[in-house]
């Protein structure tokens, strides 16, 4: 038995996808994602207020030159939240009242340069999430 041949009987054994259909899911799955970017940004409404205040209690320190700050990567948090909300509770960014995005604001003094979202969704009770995208 070649080495395929027994991975697709250990699957088949197991009760388990083959490697194709998996490969299938998670290039739908993969476009859903990329399709949801497009949409949240079509979507959102924009607040003319910050979300998330600085924080003026902490200043950062950045030291006698020596150090520096480093990047923060993104995640992509909205969407994950509305991939869950659309394919596991069956709502709709599509739908005005079932979805709302509402993206927040960040002046030119802040350090911070992407802004906090506000999601609203009346159909399962939650109130708000603050986060970045």
């Amino acid at each position: 038995m070649s080495g395929r041949e027994l991975e697709d009987a250990s699957l088949e054994y197991f009760n388990l996808r083959s490697v194709n259909e998996t490969l299938d899911i998670i290039s739908e799955r993969m476009q859903k994602m990329s399709n949801l970017e497009y949409r949240i940004g079509k979507s959102q409404k924009e607040s003319q207020r910050v979300f998330v205040e600085p924080n003026e209690d902490e200043k950062l320190n950045f030291g006698n030159g020596g150090s520096s700050l480093e990047k923060k990567g993104l995640l992509p948090r909205l969407k994950t939240l509305i991939y869950i909300l659309e394919n596991d509770l069956e709502l709709s960014l599509d739908e005005e009242d079932e979805i709302e995005i509402c993206k927040g604001q960040v002046r030119k003094d802040m350090i911070r340069k992407e802004p906090y979202y506000k999601s609203l969704c009346e159909k399962i009770k939650m109130i708000e999430w603050s986060f970045w995208v």
